[in-house]
């Protein structure tokens, strides 16, 4: 396929787009902002600040994974990130990290994870069986592969952008022994090297899933899963509007389905970038009230209404 640029935009333009809220799973995947001039984000701090930064000077890119309900929406210009090549007719959204935990204000990376101490996959090579053995939940039945060839141009953080399943990465050129992959996650992360000048190529699955296949994944030991957890304090409305949101689903997969349908067409809520800042758990009753936001709020609220169903 022909080389593909990808720019990382400021969150106005990516939250515009509904895939935001169709999370299906109670384990939300990073929104990222560009933020320039810092150090990688595992030292930035915890996150609650103004989301003000995205400036023009020249330097590395650094993607700040952490997102919180009230962060400021930040328009940064276009930048050129990474350049891959695929066959795939729809490439996916690339993913970073995926975000487990939620203190009631900001969601972040598991702490092993944040800090490049997971026992990881060492990478590169063949990863679904060895995903499998250490990932007893990990199935993939079927689908179509694509190889994607990877060049990164500027990112500094100690992750790499990669379509999700992959099932094989090889031509790895800079990795070295320093890279792995979290078996829970499927993120791809070093202790501390950054991602800037790496080369890369990777087979991703692009999962043939099929609703009687999702409404027949129902036991599930719930140990296996911690980033179930919500927070002291979470305002018991969330848990009485899932329940009354899902009360005619049957099934986790239909419960999801009825959350997504929810917050995107019967729920009566509207986008919008003009809201007010708050505490976490203030704001979220208050989004859940007024029905008016932006992804993070709908993201957050859906993931957390999941949760609470043991989803």
């Amino acid at each position: 396929g022909a080389p593909t640029t990808v720019p990382i935009r400021g969150l106005s333009s990516v939250a515009r787009r509904t895939g935001a809220v169709a999370i299906v799973v109670a384990m939300l995947v990073a929104v990222v902002l560009p933020v320039r001039g810092i150090a990688p984000w595992r030292d930035t701090g915890s996150g609650t600040g103004s989301g003000t930064g995205g400036n023009t000077a020249a330097g590395p890119v650094v993607l700040d994974p952490l997102v919180s309900l009230r962060r400021g929406l930040v328009l940064a210009e276009d930048v050129t990130v990474l350049r891959y090549k695929t066959a795939d007719p729809s490439p996916p959204y690339l993913r970073v990290t995926a975000l487990e935990a939620f203190d009631g204000t900001t969601w972040s990376p598991r702490r092993d994870l944040a800090d490049g101490r997971s026992a990881g996959i060492p990478l590169p090579g063949s990863i679904l069986d060895r995903l499998t053995e250490a990932n007893p939940t990990y199935r993939v039945r079927g689908g179509t592969s694509f190889t994607y060839d990877f060049n990164v141009r500027s990112l500094q953080n100690a992750y790499l952008p990669l379509p999700y399943p992959i099932t094989t990465m090889s031509k790895a050129t800079g990795l070295g022994t320093d890279w792995s992959l979290d078996a829970d996650t499927g993120v791809a992360f070093s202790e501390g090297a950054p991602a800037t000048g790496l080369k890369y190529e990777v087979v991703a699955l692009d999962a043939d899933i099929k609703p009687a296949d999702l409404r027949r994944a129902t036991s599930r030991d719930g140990s296996l899963f911690p980033q179930l957890g919500v927070p002291n304090g979470l305002p018991p409305n969330v848990r009485r509007l899932a329940k009354d949101v899902t009360a005619d689903a049957d099934t986790p997969y239909d419960k999801a389905v009825a959350l997504q349908q929810w917050f995107t067409r019967d729920g009566g809520f509207r986008y919008s970038t003009s809201v007010r800042s708050g505490a976490g758990a203030d704001y979220l009753s208050e989004f859940l009230r007024d029905r008016v936001g932006y992804c993070e709020q709908f993201a957050s609220s859906m993931a957390l209404m999941a949760r609470t169903l043991g989803i």
